[in-house]
């Protein structure tokens, strides 16, 4: 008997350190966590990942997000973007893509945010793209970064590179993230995907 409470005790405290360490990190469910975003589930989609229109900054164009399985093979995240008008071909003209996360993600330790990113070179004539990343939360991150103009060159077209992003280390968490892709000069029309998009640890 005594064992058997025993037992129960230990079984109670593990699944409350279970409980605790999810809230901490930010857990593995729907929202992502500080081990990343795939999309490869459909029946999550975006995954929590949105527009944030009132956030864009010079640009005008058309634009739609939406999860997609077929375009590799694989699940992405896909973004269809239009910088054909002359007022959406500046030099800093940003979309923003933004999640509101179902719990904090502890940051302590990280120092860069990197993604996956392919386009269509033939869907441009001229620029390039450029990203940034922030948060509006206690825990600050606000950094900017370039997207290489050239890659791994896909079968179906498309070019793929890897994208990272330094970030000022910080201590703390953050429930929200900012994403932009930043078109930098570009008649850009069509879309572009993103995947695996992870926090990586200082080096």
């Amino acid at each position: 008997m005594k064992s058997a409470k025993l037992c129960s005790v230990a079984a109670a405290f593990a699944a409350a350190f279970l409980v605790f360490s999810c809230a901490s990190t930010g857990g593995s469910g729907g929202g992502g966590f500080a081990g990343g975003w795939n999309f490869d589930d459909p029946a999550k989609g975006t995954d929590r990942w949105g527009l944030a229109r009132s956030e864009f900054y010079q640009y005008t164009g058309d634009i739609a997000i939406s999860q997609d399985s077929e375009t590799f093979g694989d699940g992405k995240l896909r973004i269809d973007l239009d910088f054909s008008a002359p007022e959406n071909q500046k030099d800093w003209c940003e979309p923003k893509l933004v999640i509101d996360l179902p719990r904090s993600i502890n940051i302590g330790g990280f120092g860069s945010l990197a993604y996956d990113f392919y386009f269509d070179p033939s869907a441009r004539n001229q620029g390039n793209f450029q990203t940034k990343i922030f948060t509006n939360t206690s825990a600050p991150i606000d950094a900017n970064g370039g997207i290489p103009s050239s890659g791994e060159e896909l079968e179906n077209g498309f070019t793929h590179v890897e994208v990272v992003i330094p970030f000022k280390p910080t201590k703390g968490f953050i429930t929200d993230l900012r994403l932009s892709i930043v078109g930098s000069g570009t008649d850009y029309v069509g879309p572009v995907f993103i995947d695996n998009i992870r926090f990586l640890p200082i080096e």
